[in-house]
């Protein structure tokens, strides 16, 4: 669990806003608890991993998943995406990027 990790800064709480960065979150959980993180968002079907828009605060994180969450699926099943490849562009849509399935993120 995580209040079982010491914290490495005098015992600091890590509070999440939607207005934190994806970048933010990571950098609070390795500097509060030395904790190395993965930030994954639900896109539809797909959990993307989120390195390529950390700057993207939690709070458009969600809106861009939901927006896809909204789209229709042909029945298959769900994938794990890496959108930090050398064709990702955040500020465009990599709905027809190259995938390929992966573990899905670990449950803490």
């Amino acid at each position: 669990m995580l209040g079982d990790f010491k914290a490495t800064e005098t015992d600091k709480h890590l509070s999440i806003f939607e207005s934190l960065t994806v970048g933010q979150l990571v950098d609070q959980f390795n500097r509060y608890y030395g904790l190395n993180v993965q930030v994954f968002r639900k896109s539809g079907r797909s959990w993307l991993e989120t390195k390529a828009t950390e700057s993207w605060t939690l709070a458009k994180q969600n809106s861009e998943g939901q927006a896809l969450s909204q789209m229709p699926f042909n029945g298959k099943s769900p994938k794990f995406i890496s959108n930090s490849g050398p064709n990702f562009n955040p500020n465009m849509n990599n709905s027809n990027s190259s995938s390929s399935p992966t573990s899905p993120p670990p449950r803490g």
